[in-house]
């Protein structure tokens, strides 16, 4: 049997190609596959409080991006080269975590907590996500800050679920 749309021939020249893939893709290939699979994202929601309002740190996609000019929180797709080396270890994040403080251009002052999960579909394909909740003590070099209750416009819709949840989890852990 071989996959629905293609031949046995096509099927067996995306399998040779696949095997030569041993380092990062371009977006346009991460965007072929993605709705194809559910890839994980680690997404990690930097807050704070300022002047007594809550305050979740927003980044702009680019130009280039299917979500162009959209403000979302910042994360990361989880890669296989993010998995511990040795075959049975048990492995952590901080590949991801320093892929998000890269964009960010400043480093998360404690590890990322872990929030909860949350499985969805957006415009790419299927994502599950992995949520922390992130803080930063000094500026952001790129981003900029709003009040969890204002968020700008355009917002990707896929990321309200994820700002509620670290909300949540952070008003639980401040109060």
């Amino acid at each position: 049997m071989i996959s629905s749309g293609l031949t046995e021939e096509e099927e067996k020249k995306i399998i040779e190609l696949t095997k030569k893939l041993t380092g990062e893709i371009t977006r346009e290939l991460y965007n072929a596959l993605a709705s194809k699979f559910a890839f994980t994202a680690i997404e990690v929601v930097t807050l704070r409080m300022n002047e007594g309002k809550l305050e979740v740190l927003l980044t702009k996609r680019g130009q280039d991006d299917m979500f162009a000019n959209s403000w979302h929180s910042p994360g990361s797709i989880l890669r296989t080269s993010d998995a511990p080396e040795k075959l049975d270890t048990i492995g952590d994040y901080q590949s991801a975590f320093r892929r998000i403080e890269q964009e960010i251009q400043v480093p998360f002052s404690i590890v990322p907590k872990f929030v909860g999960m949350i499985f969805q579909r957006n415009l790419r394909g299927v994502e599950n996500g992995i949520i922390f909740i992130g803080e930063i003590k000094e500026m952001p070099g790129k981003g900029k800050f709003f009040p969890v209750d204002a968020l700008p416009e355009p917002f990707l819709e896929s990321q309200k679920a994820i700002v509620a949840m670290a909300v949540e989890e952070w008003n639980k852990l401040k109060i």
